[in-house]
């Protein structure tokens, strides 16, 4: 049986893992040379982790073995500047 009244978890947005809350809190203070997983850099921007990983101007940064991110400044770039538009 489905409840959607109070007993339900339907409606609960998720809660944040300490990590993203982290990066969003201090995003503005960190340095360019920073790097943010990339998983953090897909939420801020708001696409996928896979579309980050083969974006032309967000080159990746090994952080350890098997993870990777992108430097501050880079994602600050694309926040202002956009998408660029493919040609065509």
């Amino acid at each position: 049986m489905l409840l959607f009244g109070a007993e339900s978890n339907f409606w609960k947005v998720p809660t944040m893992t300490n990590e993203l809350h982290e990066a969003l809190e201090r995003f503005n203070s960190l340095p360019d040379d920073a790097i943010l997983p990339s998983r953090i850099t897909g939420i801020i921007l708001g696409v996928s982790e896979r579309t980050i990983r083969y974006h032309p101007n967000l080159p990746r940064v090994q952080i350890s073995r098997g993870r990777y991110g992108q430097r501050v400044g880079d994602i600050r770039k694309l926040c202002r500047e956009g998408m660029p538009r493919e040609a065509a």
